[in-house]
C-alpha cells in the first residue's frame, strides 16, 4: 500500500503540471484547491495504551471536546465519529483554531483492512483533516499499520520509560508496557502545535538563537538510557554554555535514510530535546553534505519531516524552481505548522569569486515561493578565502534585507573554513545561527563553531556576546 511520503514525488508532478497548464489562472486554482482541504477536525490513530495521555494533552491544548474510541468500540459510532469530525463546508474558514469542535482518537483495529485513500470516506479523511498515527510499541500488527500508514498525515513515535527504543517495549499478551506519562505528554504536545498551528504554534527561532548541527550516524548510541537519563550537553552545556534553542537533524549524516530509521531518530531526540524545536535537513553533495544528488529522492525524504512533525524543514534552493513549488504547495495543504528554509551553499568556489549582486540575488532566491506559500529563514552559506568574505557576506545579506519579502523573518548568513569564522559571531545579529558541539563525533562544516566559541569571539571583539540572549535573562531577573 502506498503512502502519501511514498507518493511524494507523483504529488509534487501532478501539482506542477495542473498549476502550470493554466499559468493565468494558476493562483485561483491553487487557493480553492487548498480551501477544499481546509482542516475541520483532527483525527488521531492510537492504541489504548497511550489514547488517555493524548486525550488528556489534546483537551487541554486544543480547548475542544474529545472522544476516545478503543479497541472494544463500536465500529459504526467510531465511523460516525470520524465523519462528523471532518466534515463540513468545502470552502476554508479558519482552520483548526476555529473549527475544532471536537478531536476523535480511534484505535487503528477499528479502520477496516480495506480502508485507503481511495475509499470514500477515509479518503476524505487523508484528504480533508490532519490525521496523526500514534506508534506505540504495543503495535504489533504491520498490516495493520501499514493501512493506517496509508490515510495518515502525520505520525508520532512513543519511546517506553527509558530514553533510548529498547526491549522493555515489546508487547506482551497483557499489554505489560510502562510508559513515561509526562515525557510522552511534552513530546506529544510538540508534534500537536505543528499539526494545528493556529492554536498556537512554537515561538519561532530568529536572531540570537542557536540550532546545534547533530552529526551522530545514530543519535541513541550517544544519550544515556534507563530512568534516571539526563539531557545530553548538546542540549544545554553541564559547563555553563549558552542554551541551544533548536536541534538540527542531518539526516545524510544516519547510518541510512529510511523512513523507519529517521523516525526512531526523531524520537530520540524529541525524549532528549527539553522542548528545543527541531530542524530537518537532508543536505546534498553538490551542497557540501553526503546524500546522493538526487533531486525526487531528496524531496520524498524531506517529506518526512512534514509528516512526522519537525518545526523546521530546510529545502535547497539548488534544485528547479518547479520542484521546490510543489514541494511548498504540498506543504501547505496540510502541513502548515512546520516552517521552511530556503538555503543555499557555495561550496565549489571561494566568497571572493562572486560579485555582491550575486550573493545578495541568492538571498532573494532562497526566499521564493509561490502565492499562498512563504519561506520563513533565507540561509546563504558561501566558502571563505579570508577574513574579509565574512564581512562581504554580512553585507550582502544586510542589504538583501531590505527588499526581501515580510514573511522571512531572519536571516543566516555565514562562511565555512576557518577565516569565514567571524562569519559565524557576526550572524547572531541576523537570524539562528548553525553551531558545533564539542560532544559531537564532528562538525556538520568547516570553521563551525560551538555557541560558547561565538560568544567568545563577539567578546573578544568589544561586542556584547548576545545582546538577545542577555536581554532575555535580564527579563528573568538573572
Amino acid at each position: 500500500m502506498c503512502t502519501r511520503g511514498d507518493s511524494l514525488s507523483t504529488t509534487l508532478t501532478d501539482l506542477y503540471t495542473r498549476y502550470t497548464e493554466q499559468q493565468n489562472a494558476g493562483p485561483r486554482i491553487l487557493a480553492a484547491e487548498l480551501a477544499k482541504h481546509t482542516p475541520t477536525g483532527l483525527v488521531i490513530i492510537s492504541s489504548s495504551e497511550v489514547s488517555s495521555i493524548l486525550a488528556e494533552v489534546t483537551q487541554e491544548y486544543l480547548k475542544c471536546a474529545v472522544k476516545v474510541f478503543g479497541a472494544e468500540a463500536n465500529v459504526a459510532d467510531a465511523v460516525q465519529a470520524v465523519v462528523a469530525t471532518v466534515g463540513g463546508s468545502d470552502s476554508g474558514s479558519g482552520g483548526l483554531a476555529t473549527n475544532t469542535k471536537e478531536v476523535v482518537i480511534i484505535h487503528p483495529s477499528l479502520i477496516p483492512s480495506t480502508a485507503s485513500e481511495n475509499d470514500e470516506l477515509w479518503g476524505a479523511l487523508a484528504s480533508r483533516s490532519p490525521t496523526l498515527l500514534v506508534r506505540d510499541p504495543s503495535l504489533t500488527d504491520e498490516a495493520q499499520l501499514a493501512v493506517c500508514e496509508a490515510i495518515a498525515s502525520h505520525e508520532f513515535e512513543v519511546l517506553c520509560a527509558c530514553a533510548v527504543p529498547c526491549d522493555c517495549g515489546t508487547a506482551s499478551s497483557t499489554q505489560a508496557v510502562k510508559y513515561e506519562a509526562s515525557q510522552i505528554s511534552l513530546e506529544f504536545l510538540a508534534v500537536l502545535r505543528v499539526v494545528c498551528p493556529t492554536v498556537g504554534a512554537a515561538p519561532p527561532i530568529g536572531p540570537g538563537s542557536y540550532f546545534v548541527s547533530l552529526t551522530f550516524p545514530d543519535v541513541s548510541s550517544a544519550v544515556q538510557a534507563g530512568r534516571d537519563w539526563k539531557p545530553p550537553d548538546w542540549v544545554k552545556d553541564s559547563k555553563g554554555g549558552p542554551l541551544h534553542n533548536a536541534l538540527e537533524l542531518r539526516t545524510d549524516l544516519l547510518a541510512n535514510q529510511t523512513p523507519a530509521y529517521i523516525r526512531q531518530q526523531l524520537a530520540v531526540i524529541r525524549r532528549h530535546s527539553q522542548g528545543c524545536p527541531i530542524v530537518f535537513t537532508v543536505r546534498t553533495q553538490n551542497q557540501g553534505g553526503d546524500f546522493p544528488d538526487d533531486e525526487v529522492a531528496m524531496f520524498k525524504v524531506m517529506a518526512l519531516g512534514l509528516r512526522y512533525g519537525c518545526e523546521y524543514i530546510d529545502m535547497e534552493c539548488c534544485w528547479s524552481i518547479e520542484s521546490r513549488y510543489a514541494f511548498l504547495r504540498y506543504k501547505e495543504s496540510m502541513y502548515a505548522g512546520s516552517r521552511m528554509i530556503g538555503s543555499y551553499h557555495l561550496v565549489k568556489k571561494t566568497l571572493n569569486e562572486y560579485s555582491d549582486y550575486e550573493v545578495q540575488a541568492l538571498f532573494h532566491e532562497c526566499a521564493k515561493a509561490p502565492e499562498g506559500c512563504a519561506i520563513n529563514i533565507s540561509k546563504v552559506v558561501g566558502k571563505a578565502r579570508d577574513v574579509h568574505c565574512s564581512i562581504r557576506i554580512h553585507q550582502a545579506a544586510l542589504e538583501a534585507k531590505k527588499t526581501l519579502p515580510a514573511t522571512v523573518e531572519s536571516i543566516i548568513a555565514i562562511n565555512t573554513t576557518d577565516p569565514g569564522r567571524l562569519s559565524r559571531a557576526l550572524n547572531v545579529m541576523l537570524g539562528p545561527t548553525p553551531v558545533a558541539h564539542p560532544a559531537l563525533p564532528g562538525k556538520a562544516a568547516p570553521g563551525q563553531l560551538s555557541a560558547l566559541e561565538i560568544e567568545q569571539v563577539r567578546t573578544t571583539l568589544g561586542l556584547e556576546a548576545n545582546p538577545f540572549q542577555l536581554a532575555e535573562s535580564r527579563k528573568a531577573g538573572n
